[in-house]
């Protein structure tokens, strides 16, 4: 035994090992879409999607790639988003997506390091049960992973927008992801009051698809229907200009192919619904919350985060509504990830 730690204890002087080199990974495991930190470098920012082998196991593909497979698999391929409104649906297609995803960047077989802690930060929607949290930690392990250490969007989100500028004492932020909305009140850095919203980018995604397929006869693809959004999608307290989006898909009478070209005007009452359904989540927070922490919060304006945050003119639409500042994040998409670099 002896023997066994001195041959162990020259092993790693002969390499020089320093505990400063062991990775610092982080992980934004969103509903939408993952983004993966390592030593402060992002590697990877995709959709939370694998393709894989029910049977076997076997994964093919994961993030853009398994995104770029969608209807052009067959039966015996499954592509599935593990993750839904912040909670983790489907467990073995979890495990497969993060198995794929971690060992890109795991050490080579090996090295020293895995006879040493390996720490992961994760940032997770609010949904997410305890159980949920065990099954995540569970994967990570067997990864490699000995400390996994589990933060809500929110607080990081927070605290890389505090890193930035300087928050005010009581301030008011809103999070949309792609399928969840966050609402929170915080009071010195600690969050005094909470929302979540199952409503993201991904609803309005899903609003061009009901407008195409209801007043054009028209089916397209996940992937264009989010290049309409991104071109026409807007939230308007005044419409100032015509936009249009050329759009080709399926007739939904036919079946033949057919181009359609898309307005504004046709997705607009979808879209406002949508705007109205995050305003009223924050004015019944603002219902729960002492008096005072919502004047004081509203005094200095409130803070927009997350992907979804980023849809054209739902700043100015809150703005509007609520009477008070409105800021949108200039890294809106990455605050959680750049946030949980933060986190020691």
């Amino acid at each position: 035994m002896y023997r066994f730690v001195d041959v162990f204890t020259r092993l790693l002087q002969s390499v020089h090992f320093d505990h400063r080199n062991v990775p610092r990974v982080q992980l934004d495991l969103g509903s939408s879409n993952t983004r993966l930190m390592v030593n402060s470098k992002k590697v990877f920012d995709q959709p939370t999607l694998v393709a894989f082998h029910p049977i076997t196991g076997n994964v093919i593909a994961i993030g853009n790639n398994a995104q770029e497979m969608k209807g052009k698999t067959p039966p015996t391929v499954k592509i599935t988003t593990p993750v839904r409104r912040g909670r983790i649906l489907d467990e073995e297609a979890m495990q497969h997506f993060l198995t794929a995803l971690l060992q890109m960047y795991l050490p080579h077989k090996g090295s020293v390091y895995p006879f040493f802690q390996m720490n992961i930060h994760v940032a997770t929607s609010s949904f997410i049960s305890q159980a949920e949290k065990e099954t995540l930690r569970k994967v990570l392990r067997q990864l490699g992973y000995a400390k996994v250490v589990f933060t809500t969007e929110d607080r990081v989100a927070f605290a890389h927008l505090n890193s930035r500028r300087r928050m005010p004492n009581v301030s008011a932020l809103v999070v949309i992801g792609g399928m969840t909305t966050e609402i929170c009140f915080f009071n010195h850095g600690e969050r005094v009051a909470q929302k979540v919203l199952p409503i993201g980018g991904e609803d309005f995604t899903k609003a061009v698809l009901r407008v195409l397929r209801k007043r054009y006869h028209c089916e397209v693809s996940w992937q264009s229907a989010e290049k309409v959004k991104k071109q026409i999608g807007r939230v308007a307290v005044e419409q100032n200009q015509f936009k249009q989006s050329v759009v080709r898909g399926r007739d939904v009478l036919t079946s033949l192919p057919t181009t359609v070209s898309v307005s504004f005007e046709k997705c607009e009452e979808e879209f406002m619904d949508l705007a109205r359904d995050i305003l009223t989540g924050i004015q019944e927070l603002c219902q729960d919350v002492q008096p005072q922490i919502v004047a004081e919060a509203f005094e200095s304006g409130i803070f927009l985060s997350g992907g979804g945050a980023m849809l054209e003119g739902l700043a100015e639409f809150l703005e509007h509504q609520l009477q008070t500042p409105v800021m949108l994040s200039s890294t809106a998409s990455d605050d959680v990830i750049f946030g949980l670099c933060l986190i020691h």
